[in-house]
């Protein structure tokens, strides 16, 4: 184990808390203040940068103020919520059976396997014409767009988390009787289930990727229509604006999954 005073350069090594905090909070800094250099008004009209290109920091506040004014960011933030937790569900609803089966009975796996492997290479990017096709330019499209960005994955990831499961578990459930469904559902869906949320997690993570593109047609509202419309109108600090609140929003919704998943799935 690296002494402390070797810890910042150990290989696969962790660092402390207050390590952790302190180069954290120095690498934002020091991105902050090259910022605010390069975008500084030094004189009137004179920047390293031009307001079009990179808006300083206090542009983008001010940007911020204008859509919270509108009434546009928090309608905005809430509406890319709600379609996320829309294809959240079925995406949960779908994959995790599917995945539940795939890695409990070998000759279901053997049949999508293939299947999965490769459509998950596919981005959702390439079905547009196809979606917009199938379920024309409304809410449903937006919603099958999201879904079809992280399914492939919530279903690997399930399988996965059921063939993680210790196999000294399953051999005691059989020991004394269990049958397939009792092993299925009383030894690997509780015995998989830490692992299954964090598949949840990171097709969270994956949806906020995609929810820019998602709502880049035909939408009247949600952060990548903000985004849109600021682009279209040369606003920069907006669009700087809708791409922090992504941020935000989806570090908030990732930590709040991440806080059930330690208080309720801690095993």
């Amino acid at each position: 184990m690296p002494t402390p005073k070797r810890q910042y350069s150990s290989v696969r090594g962790t660092l402390s808390r207050r390590a952790d905090t302190t180069l954290s909070l120095a690498a934002l800094s020091v991105a902050f203040l090259a910022w605010f250099l390069v975008t500084y008004e030094y004189a009137p009209d004179k920047r390293l940068v031009l307001g079009l290109f990179l808006p300083s920091p206090m542009d983008i506040v001010r940007g911020t103020q204008d859509l919270f004014r509108m009434g546009e960011m928090p309608g905005a933030i809430w509406v890319s919520l709600w379609r996320i937790a829309q294809a959240m569900f079925y995406t949960i609803l779908v994959g995790v059976p599917i995945g539940v089966l795939m890695g409990s009975i070998p000759v279901i796996d053997t049949l999508l396997r293939k299947f999965i492997d490769g459509f998950k290479s596919v981005p959702p990017t390439a079905f547009i014409g196809l979606i917009i096709l199938w379920f024309g330019i409304e809410e449903r499209s937006k919603t099958v767009f999201l879904f079809l960005g992280a399914i492939f994955y919530m279903i690997l990831m399930t399988k996965n988390a059921i063939q993680n499961v210790p196999e000294s578990y399953v051999t005691v459930a059989m020991d004394i009787g269990a049958s397939r469904l009792e092993l299925i559902r009383g030894v690997l869906i509780p015995g998989a289930l830490p692992q299954i949320w964090d598949a949840i997690i990171v097709c969270n993570g994956l949806m906020w990727t995609y929810i820019i593109l998602a709502e880049w047609v035909n939408a009247n509202s949600g952060l990548g229509h903000t985004i849109s419309i600021a682009s279209r109108l040369n606003r920069s600090d907006e669009v700087f604006a809708g791409v922090i609140a992504i941020a935000i929003t989806s570090a908030s919704t990732d930590w709040a999954l991440r806080a059930i998943r330690k208080r309720f799935l801690n095993w």
